[in-house]
């Protein structure tokens, strides 16, 4: 992984969550960051009771380069691209 990269936990809804992982990709086309890609966060649904399946969300991470600035500078950018 590249040495200044980031990574967001998103936890999106199961039917909306193409649609909103292209909406995270154009905001981050759009700033200063690069999208490096998507992991699905693996989830063991044996171990998850009848309200929790019906209620999971789909829990992705994003991995992203950051910008060529200092560790402090990244963080600011980060967490003006979350909001």
């Amino acid at each position: 992984m590249p040495e200044k990269s980031v990574v967001g936990m998103f936890f999106l809804a199961p039917e909306e969550a193409d649609d909103a992982r292209k909406e995270i990709d154009d905001l981050i086309e759009a700033s200063k960051f690069s999208k490096i890609g998507w992991r699905e966060v693996p989830v063991v649904q044996e171990h998850l009771g009848p309200l929790a399946l019906e209620n999971a969300p789909a829990i992705y991470q994003l991995v992203a380069e950051g910008p060529d600035l200092s560790a402090a500078d990244i963080e600011i950018q980060a967490y003006a691209l979350r909001r």
